[in-house]
């Protein structure tokens, strides 16, 4: 079991984080967060090239997570709890706090969690774990000859 502090850096804006585990004052594992597809451009460039180095990365297309995803539906106003009106960029404000506000539980005191490792994985650092919940990056090498472009 590992126990330990996650510390987020906003890297070059609030949709691009950067989020260590510390344990013992030393980091152990280095993951990032980006969200828009400037921030996937700019984190595939620097993983790619070396500059930086992650174990983990989320990405996802839309401006500020998926709290603002193209699935979700977007009116032009809604009426709030008070009656007072609420436009988007209000509403999606709410929800973040909403959401922000969540206690935070580790996947690893979450007793649902350890029952899929256990039962399912076989425990939580087994191979089959590592396996189905794991991946690599793969470097695709560029096709010079763009009419070759199977589709």
């Amino acid at each position: 079991e590992i126990k330990g502090d996650l510390n987020y850096e906003v890297m070059r804006n609030n949709d691009f984080k950067k989020v260590t585990l510390e344990v013992n004052g030393q980091t152990v594992l280095s993951f990032a967060l980006a969200y828009g597809f400037r921030n996937i451009q700019n984190i595939v460039r620097q993983v790619k090239s070396g500059k930086l180095n992650f174990q983990f990365v989320e990405v996802m297309a839309c401006p500020e997570g998926c709290l603002n995803g193209g699935g979700q539906l977007k009116p032009a106003h809604i009426t709030g709890a008070s009656g007072n009106i609420l436009d988007a960029k209000k509403i999606l404000s709410t929800v973040s706090n909403v959401y922000y506000e969540l206690p935070y539980q580790p996947p690893t005191t979450n007793e649902n969690v350890l029952n899929v490792y256990k039962i399912w994985l076989n425990g939580v650092f087994s191979p089959d774990s590592k396996t189905l919940l794991h991946t690599e990056y793969h470097n695709v090498p560029k096709n010079q000859n763009l009419m070759a472009i199977q589709w």
